[in-house]
């Protein structure tokens, strides 16, 4: 039994990979965008600073875990040639350049918010840290930004066509 889902796992990389990492990375950013203005009571529970966490995370892990699904099916595509339509559309349209605008948006904005919550512990004389929602939220999105930029990278090499 064992080797049977062993082997339809490890040729369903959406399955294995995709759906789950959809899931996991989903509900890190219902966490995250539900947290980072403050408190959430759902259902008589407080969600607060240590859900967000959780939640950063989830986020990352999920989207990490969606790369891992991209890179099989590229591998499977070009060299179990396996003929997927939908994954050589995505070859084609996911280029290297977009990968890299897209993850140093998210590096950048990630980075400005970052450098203005320790700006204002500076200005605080290395106090108390009072923005702690918003490092966490910038922090998280300057290494989603950067995983980003270099699944890109990864992605555009095993996405070449001319082997």
């Amino acid at each position: 039994a064992w080797r049977h889902l062993k082997f339809m796992l490890l040729f369903s990389s959406t399955y294995l990979f995709i759906v789950p990492g959809g899931v996991l990375g989903g509900l890190g950013a219902l966490g995250m965008l539900g947290l980072v203005l403050g408190p959430l009571e759902f259902f008589g529970r407080l969600f607060d600073f240590h859900t967000m966490i959780v939640s950063a995370f989830l986020l990352l892990l999920g989207f990490q875990i969606i790369f891992l699904g991209l890179f099989a099916k590229v591998f499977a595509m070009n060299f179990l040639e396996e003929e997927n339509l939908l994954t050589k559309k995505m070859v084609r349209l996911v280029t290297l350049e977009k990968g890299v605008l897209a993850g140093g948006f998210f590096g950048v904005i990630g980075a400005i918010g970052v450098f203005r919550v320790l700006w204002e512990w500076w200005q605080n004389s290395l106090g108390p840290l009072v923005n702690e929602r918003l490092l966490l939220f910038s922090l998280t999105l300057f290494v989603l930004g950067v995983e980003v930029i270099f699944s890109s990278f990864f992605f555009g090499l095993m996405g070449k066509e001319e082997r």
